[in-house]
């Protein structure tokens, strides 16, 4: 008999970045804090999973509209 394989692929998954909004008052204290949920259908594997999700926000504080860009490190997740 030969020997078969047995694989474990990465779970994928979606993970949104939630948009964020204050009133200018020229204050980087007061910025909300940036947050992100998973919203595909299969969520983390276990409670205990960490995806180390790393959020930034473009520098400014003038009124105008500002990205919010992300990373996760999970070599689990893709």
């Amino acid at each position: 008999m030969a020997p078969g394989t047995f694989t474990i692929n990465k779970r994928a998954i979606t993970v949104q970045i939630e948009n964020q909004s204050k009133a200018y008052d020229d204050d980087v204290s007061t910025d909300p804090a940036l947050t992100w949920k998973i919203v595909s259908e299969q969520g983390l594997a276990s409670t205990n999973d960490k995806l180390n999700v790393k959020l930034n926000q473009q520098a400014g504080e003038a009124v105008g509209h500002y990205a919010i860009t992300g990373t996760f490190d999970n070599a689990n997740y893709d």
